[in-house]
């Protein structure tokens, strides 16, 4: 049986959230990415895992009108990974 996990990224905007999902999906960086991407699934090879695993990440808006999709996730999420910038205090304070 395939087992899945769904992985919701959130943060604040231009933190990286979805460069991050971008460059894991892809396996390369790129400068230009779009606003937010649709949930992508997956199944990764290579990883030495007991049994397959599929796994689903979804991007999120930090946009105040996205925030009932975004509460909406919450529930649906196995994995909730926080990203915040370094060199932006604030967008760790607002999370």
């Amino acid at each position: 049986m395939l087992r899945s996990v769904r992985i919701l990224v959130v943060g604040d905007e231009k933190t990286g959230k979805t460069s991050i999902i971008s460059t894991f999906l892809s396996g390369s960086f790129e400068e230009q990415v779009a606003s937010v991407l649709p949930p992508a699934t997956q199944t990764p090879h290579g990883w030495s895992l007991p049994e397959p695993v599929q796994i689903t990440i979804v991007d999120s808006s930090s946009h105040p009108d996205d925030r009932p999709q975004l509460l909406a996730e919450y529930p649906k999420a196995d994995v909730v990974i926080v990203v915040y910038s370094v060199d932006r205090r604030e967008t760790l304070q607002r999370v």
